[in-house]
C-alpha cells in the first residue's frame, strides 16, 4: 500500500475547502486494495500490550466505504462522540453530509452541495449548526455559504465564504491546476492575511516534489520529497522561514505489498505490523511508537 498520511478520516469534514465534493472520494489503489471489492470497513482502537500479548484498550473511530468502478467513497464515519454519514447522488457526487450526536441523536450539523448538470464541482455549499443544547433536533441555522465557481481557461477553482448574519466575506480559497490537473497552487485569504501553497511537481511520477507556504508573501516553512523507483514517499524534509532543514522523515516498504512497514522521524520510530487475507489484502495493523504498541486498525472487506 502507497503510504497515506491518514487519507481522509480526519479530513475534509466540514471545512468545505475547495474540492469538497470529491473529498470524500479515493481509488482503490490508494487503500492498497487488490481484487473485486464493493465494500470495506476499518475500526481503529487504541493498544495496550498485557502479558505479552497486544490487544484492544479503547475504541477510537469506525469507517465504512463503498467501491464503485475502482473508486472508494467514504459512506460513515463514526467516533466516540458522534456518527457522520455521506450522501452521493446519481452522479456519485457529494451532496449531503450529516452528522448527529451519539449523546441524544440530536442533529449537529449538515452541509449541503449544489451542482449544475453534469459537472462535478458543486457552485454552492451550505454549512448548518444547531441553534444550542435543549433546542428541537431539526432546528438548525445557516452557519455560512460558499460560492463555487470554476475558471476553465486558467484552470483555478474559487470558493468565497459569506457571513450569514451581515454578508460580510469570513474567506476566499483559490485552487489552481496544472496542465496534468495537479494542485500547483492555494491561496487562502481572510481580512487577517494572505496564506500561499505552491507545489512543484516532478514532470516523470506526478508526484509532488517540493511544497512552499507563504504567509503575506513571506516564507514560513518549505518541505521537500523523495520517491523510491515504485514512486512510494521515501523521504519528506521540512526547511524553516530561512530555509533550514529542522525535520526529517524516512519511510520503509515491504517489498512485496507495498505496505508501509517504518517511519523515522529524527530518534522516533513509528511501526506497522499486518495480517494479511488470501487475497493479499491486509485485514489487521498494528501501530507501534517506540516500541511500544499505540494503535489497532480492523479492516473487514466485502468482495463480490
Amino acid at each position: 500500500m502507497k503510504f497515506l498520511s491518514i487519507f481522509i478520516l480526519l479530513y475534509i469534514y466540514l471545512s468545505i475547502d475547495a474540492k469538497a465534493s470529491i473529498d470524500t472520494i479515493a481509488y482503490k489503489h490508494d487503500f492498497g486494495l487488490k481484487g473485486d471489492i464493493v465494500s470495506f470497513e476499518e475500526r481503529v482502537y487504541s493498544a495496550r500490550q498485557n502479558k505479552g500479548k497486544i490487544e484492544n484498550k479503547h475504541f477510537i473511530s469506525n469507517a465504512k466505504y463503498d467501491i464503485i468502478d475502482d473508486r472508494v467513497f467514504l459512506m460513515t464515519f463514526k467516533d466516540n462522540y458522534s456518527t457522520t454519514n455521506y450522501f452521493y447522488d446519481g452522479l456519485k457526487r457529494l451532496i449531503e453530509v450529516r452528522t448527529k450526536s451519539l449523546r441524544d441523536g440530536s442533529l449537529e450539523g449538515k452541509n449541503l452541495y449544489f451542482y449544475e448538470q453534469n459537472q462535478i464541482i458543486p457552485y454552492l455549499a451550505l454549512k448548518y449548526s444547531t441553534l444550542g443544547k435543549g433546542k428541537l433536533q431539526d432546528s438548525i441555522i445557516l452557519q455560512d455559504s460558499i460560492i463555487i465557481s470554476y475558471n476553465k481557461e486558467k484552470k483555478e477553482l474559487s470558493t468565497i465564504s459569506y457571513s450569514p448574519k451581515n454578508g460580510n466575506l469570513l474567506y476566499q480559497n483559490l485552487v489552481r491546476y496544472n496542465e496534468n490537473n495537479k494542485i500547483d497552487k492555494r491561496v487562502r485569504t481572510t481580512h487577517e492575511a494572505t496564506t500561499r501553497f505552491i507545489y512543484s511537481f516532478d514532470p516523470k511520477i506526478g508526484k509532488v516534489i517540493e511544497e512552499k507556504w507563504f504567509l503575506d508573501n513571506k516564507l514560513v516553512q518549505k518541505i521537500k520529497y523523495e520517491y523510491n523507483k515504485l514512486t512510494y514517499l521515501t523521504k519528506r524534509i521540512e526547511f524553516d522561514e530561512d530555509e533550514d532543514p529542522y525535520c526529517e522523515t524516512e519511510y520503509t516498504y515491504d517489498p512485496i505489498s507495498g505496505s508501509v512497514l517504518e517511519i523515522k522521524q529524527g530518534e522516533h520510530i513509528t511501526k506497522y505490523e499486518y495480517n494479511f487475507d488470501n487475497n493479499e489484502n491486509w485485514i489487521l495493523r498494528y501501530e507501534f511508537y517506540d516500541n511500544v504498541p499505540i494503535k489497532i486498525v480492523e479492516r473487514k472487506i466485502q468482495y463480490k
